[in-house]
């Protein structure tokens, strides 16, 4: 598994007058290149080049991808890792301590998919229709903030079979690519949830012993409250502590 790499997506939406904008500007493509420096930025002209012709064939994916900038992590992350196995996370986490399982599974040889627990059942599908439409029994509570992936086990029959025949489209737009992401690893049965330490809450603090956190919705302004303040000594040392 490789490692090494970060790569960055521009998310475009359409505004008002039906323009394309970016939402990634020229001067953070300057920072990422300083802060990481084999960082690739992959541009949403040269995504879209490259899935357009590759979604043609599934054509829910395709208009769930148009419509939907979060598509752009099921299906252009994939499509872009350098590796069969990677790991994604949202730019809302933060890491207070060292990985150890995550990696762990991360350089195994396994073909799984594993992903943080969320607090409850959020699929945009329930246990019986997922039965009765796709043959799954689901995996539970399964959050995509963070999580580990594997190239084969991603389904694009499944996922337009699953966007064409249930009420996941009906449900909050938000949660599509974690439910179909969940509906991919559910089929093939490989893979799991990581500990709680890697926590999604809306409890005010992280936990103590937490290995990192999702900032996810209600306490998204905790990552800046609690959760950088939490890292600063990690982040700015002063002389005494560097």
């Amino acid at each position: 598994m490789d490692a090494g790499q970060l790569v960055s997506f521009h998310r475009s939406h359409v505004d008002s007058h039906n323009s394309r904008r970016r939402t990634l500007p020229e001067e953070a493509h300057t920072v990422f290149k300083a802060m990481f420096g084999d960082v690739r930025i992959i541009s949403r002209q040269e995504a879209d080049a490259a899935l357009t012709p590759k979604l043609h064939a599934f054509p829910f994916c395709a208009d769930y991808r148009a419509k939907h900038p979060r598509a752009l992590k099921l299906f252009d992350i994939p499509h872009f890792a350098k590796s069969s196995r990677f790991l994604v996370f949202d730019s809302d986490l933060l890491f207070f301590g060292y990985p150890r399982e995550l990696l762990d599974l991360a350089r195994g040889d396994a073909d799984e998919m594993w992903f943080a627990e969320d607090m409850q059942e959020n699929a945009l599908l329930t246990a019986a229709e997922a039965r009765a439409e796709l043959g799954i029994r689901i995996m539970p509570r399964v959050e995509s903030g963070l999580c580990l992936l594997t190239k084969s086990i991603i389904d694009f029959d499944l996922c337009d079979q699953a966007l064409a025949q249930t009420s996941i489209l009906s449900g909050d737009h938000s949660r599509i690519e974690q439910t179909l992401l969940m509906l991919c690893a559910a089929r093939h049965g490989k893979g799991g949830l990581l500990p709680r330490t890697y926590e999604v809450s809306h409890d005010k603090s992280a936990a103590p012993d937490v290995v990192a956190r999702h900032y996810i919705g209600p306490v998204r302004h905790q990552f800046y409250t609690e959760g950088l303040n939490r890292l600063e000594p990690v982040l700015f040392p002063s002389e005494e502590t560097s």
